[in-house]
């Protein structure tokens, strides 16, 4: 809410009764972002509202209920049945008001009356269930009549099935658990409670299977259903308030149908994504459908060798009723499904539903480029297929785990494109859990699924990386404070199998896992030293700690840490570092985590260091899960602005719009998943929808539409856009804690330069737009430059040779005037890109005239882009 003037009464908080009783009311500061804490005592299972009001402005009333006190007991079948259903008759009348506080190990879903409860998927979701096990709510209220029956079916899911990379059954126990509560508050005042005890029944399903990995078969036509009492179940499990996000169906597509030239109907969905598929009931009594689940075609034709042991399927015997059909208890990752039918089909029976957790998207961007767009969309497409309740390292394969590493390495982007914090803190919950199994280590994924590794440097970083990142994106001190002994612990962790010792020279490390510049390219590790990066590492974990200290009021603690950070930097730069302060680890990864680190003796040394490095690579990308996800950030951050739009621009394998080129809709795992011919490059482990190297996308949101923070929650930020001719338009919209940023420029053909910033209230900016200061304020800011040639003629004969090269209107010069040169360049320019085309031709060794030169020098800065 946006106010102008004084307005009188000030900011007053009213807190009300579910009856709409006033019991509380506080007067609130002016500010942005402010917090304040409520001093009263909540009922159980109430609702509350909550409103501001200032003067006669009223803002819209909001609520938050409470939950319940989870005293119902757990039951289980009395006899072994594969896949139960618990269920229960009872009457209900003159109702009011009725909540279900339910859960049930494997998965659950839950019926009243016939009518599925709620819209979540997947309930109650993964983590550690030896720890804790959460509990959903629903408001019922409307579901029921006189007569009613609730049932709940349950699965195999995470808590039973086939999971993890070990493929073992039964990982946190073998029996189908289910505990529910439903309480009835009736219009005369009377609280009704229906737990689950000894007088509920069960019954099997049609459910035949059920599998994360392998999918589901359902035959409705089982007319035998196997009956039987239930009784209480005797193993203690600790029964805790959600802390899951709800897993819902975000998005619906539609496909189109293909006919392969082995004659397979294949559905495609247009888009890889994470969800099943689902369709109206149109078989007859005793037919079969099967949909399996695959990521992309070979040849036209049906291919998923690269899910390895995932049968990824969903089976069907129909009993001819009208309904909606779709799995209950599984998820997959694909882009296209085939079907086996007894019947005809039709794409308009089927329906694509995008599964993911119900996160608000908070990022909106659009430039004047197809290929660029459908990156950023792959990049966000990457993030709504893996943030199912776990940010996992994909969907569709037989692992889908909670990988430390990618989802320390893309947190930040994450929290740029969706409202992540909530999300997060879950995972964070998941880490704490597991660290008490590793006497302060961190896993390589949680939850872990009792497959215990050490993640060391990196992944293990993830537990202060992530808190951090969280803190300055969104402001919240509770994060650091709640997870201040996971921070804590982890490096002291470090510091003790250290010693004395201030660098990480052993342990095993994955290191930058899956770059370029190995021994060839399929390996899985780069030419980065795996000990410079787990130094690298351990120093800004230990800093981050520190700080963390220092913010909560630990002096001593912050004191200590500082220490030993600075004697981790100092150890790094006498061991990785020359005396003149030259980078002696010369890759892209290396400068990159050193510029996103601080870790440097000369920083202008360092940066000039940078430059040269992607120069000789001819701006390809050669890093990995390191330094990839930070190359284009950490150049922009170097003032390496040309460097970052070559990159990012580049189509050229390896990078970004290679992938683009070659049809992805999603990242990739590995920069080579397809061959330049659309051929597999390999299946043991290629996944087409990965998200770690869709990190690049913050370079877009950071740096080129120039909303750099300075400040936590973006409460001051640097506006510093950068400009390139490859790009005349962007139209940014970002919704910050702090309030929406707004940035729309366009760069016209005669270089005029229209530049448009919305700010928040109480943001404070610091502003400079092609090297000049600007004094912004709230609302709409505007900059007009009317000469930026430099956008629209950005070519001569002192442009680099990649540039004119990879430009189609600066390469038909050359190509017409140096025909056989430009032949050359075109295919053997590798450590030439970086040089002017001027230098070239002062080099002798090609014999250009100098007409000639003068001539592509005055006809190149013609050109209009």
């Amino acid at each position: 809410y946006y106010i102008e003037g004084e307005p009188e009464g000030g900011l007053v908080l009213r807190l009300y009764e579910e009856e709409g009783k006033e019991i509380y009311s506080q007067s609130l500061d002016y500010a942005v972002n402010y917090s304040t804490k409520i001093d009263f005592k909540p009922e159980m299972e109430s609702r509350y509202y909550l409103d501001i009001s200032c003067g006669k402005y009223v803002s819209e009333r909001c609520y938050f209920e409470t939950g319940t006190v989870f005293d119902c007991p757990f039951v289980t079948t009395e006899k072994e049945i594969s896949h139960p259903i618990f269920k229960k008759s009872f009457l209900a009348d003159n109702v009011r008001k009725a909540r279900l506080y339910i859960t049930g190990l494997g998965l659950y879903e839950a019926k009243i009356n016939g009518v599925r409860v709620g819209d979540e998927y997947l309930t109650p979701y993964c983590n550690d269930y030896t720890v804790y096990t959460q509990y959903q709510t629903y408001d019922v209220t409307d579901m029921l009549k006189c007569d009613n029956f609730l049932e709940v079916a349950l699965g195999d899911g995470w808590y039973k099935g086939r999971f993890g990379l070990k493929h073992r059954e039964n990982i946190y126990g073998k029996d189908y658990v289910c505990a529910a509560k439903l309480v009835i508050w009736g219009n005369d005042g009377r609280k009704t409670v229906i737990s689950t005890d000894e007088s509920w029944g069960a019954c099997s399903s049609n459910i035949i299977s059920s599998s994360i990995y392998d999918g589901e078969i359902v035959d409705e036509t089982l007319n035998v259903k196997t009956s039987c009492g239930v009784k209480l179940y005797d193993k203690d499990i600790n029964v805790v308030e959600r802390v899951s996000l709800p897993v819902v169906v975000k998005q619906r597509l539609k496909p189109s149908l293909i006919i392969s030239p082995k004659n397979e109907k294949i559905l495609d969905f247009g888009q890889n994504f994470s969800g099943f598929v689902a369709f109206e009931n149109f078989l007859g009594y005793g037919q079969k459908i099967r949909l399996q689940a695959a990521e992309i075609l070979q040849d036209g034709c049906f291919f998923r060798d690269n899910l390895r042991t995932a049968k990824a399927e969903y089976v069907y015997t129909s009993d001819g009723a009208k309904k909606t059909v779709c799995p209950k208890f599984t998820f997959y990752g694909f882009r296209y499904m085939l079907v086996e039918c007894d019947a005809d089909i039709s794409p308009d029976d089927f329906v694509g539903c995008v599964l993911y957790s119900d996160l608000d998207q908070t990022i909106f961007i659009e430039t004047d480029s197809q290929k660029v767009n459908r990156l950023l969309q792959n990049c966000m497409w990457g993030q709504r297929s893996n943030f199912i309740d776990v940010p996992t390292d994909c969907p569709q394969r037989d692992e889908r785990l909670g990988w430390t590493g990618d989802a320390e390495v893309f947190c930040n982007t994450a929290c740029y494109q969706m409202d992540s914090l909530a999300f997060y803190n879950k995972y964070l919950k998941d880490l704490v859990v597991e660290q008490k199994k590793l006497n302060g280590g961190i896993p390589t994924y949680a939850p872990s699924f009792n497959e215990i590794e050490e993640g060391k440097s990196v992944w293990g970083d993830a537990a202060t990386i992530i808190p951090w990142t969280l803190y300055n994106f969104y402001g919240d001190e509770d994060v650091l404070r709640d997870n201040f002994a996971l921070m804590e612990g982890y490096v002291n962790s470090l510091i003790t199998k250290h010693g004395g010792d201030r660098l990480y020279n052993f342990d095993f490390h994955l290191g930058d896992w899956l770059s370029q510049d190995g021994v060839n390219a399929n390996a899985l590790k780069g030419a980065t030293s795996e000990y410079f990066i787990a130094a690298c590492y351990y120093y800004k974990s230990v800093e981050i700690v520190a700080a963390t200290a220092q913010i909560l009021g630990f002096s001593e603690k912050h004191k200590k840490y500082f220490k030993i950070a600075e004697e981790i930097k100092a150890a790094i730069l006498e061991e990785y570092f020359t005396q003149t302060g030259r980078l002696a680890v010369d890759t892209q990864t290396a400068h990159a985590l050193c510029i996103m680190f601080d870790i440097y003796k000369d920083r202008d040394k360092l940066c000039r260091g940078f430059a040269r490095r992607i120069k000789k690579d001819c701006y390809r990308v050669k890093g990995g899960f390191v330094g990839a996800t930070k190359l284009a950030q950490a150049l922009a951050k170097s003032g390496l602005t040309e460097d970052v739009f070559r990159v990012l621009y580049s189509e050229k394998y390896p990078g970004w719009l290679a992938s683009v080129n070659l049809g992805a809709t999603t990242i990739w795992e590995r920069w080579n998943a397809l061959n330049e011919d659309g051929s597999i490059s390999s299946t043991g482990m290629n996944s087409f929808n990965h998200y770690s190297f869709g990190s690049v996308a913050e370079a877009y949101y950071c740096y080129i539409a120039g909303i750099v923070p300075l400040a936590p929650a973006f409460k001051r930020v640097s506006v510093e856009p950068r400009f390139n001719y490859r790009l005349k338009k962007l139209s940014y919209s970002f919704v910050s804690p702090a309030g929406e940023f707004k940035v729309n420029y366009n760069i016209s053909r005669e270089g005029r330069l229209e530049y448009n910033i919305t700010i928040p209230y109480g943001v404070e900016v610091e502003v400079r737009i092609l090297g000049k200061e600007y004094a912004f304020t709230a609302g709409k800011n505007t900059v007009v430059i009317e000469d930026c040639r430099q956008f629209t003629h950005p070519f001569s004969a002192d442009s680099t040779v990649y540039d004119l090269v990879e430009n189609e209107k600066s390469a038909e010069v050359l190509s017409r005037i140096v025909p056989a040169l430009y032949w050359f360049l075109k295919n053997n320019s590798v450590g030439l890109d970086g040089m002017s085309f001027r230098s070239l031709v002062e080099l002798k060794s090609f014999f250009v005239p100098t007409e000639s030169a003068e001539k592509i020098d005055k006809e190149l800065k013609k050109i209009t882009v």
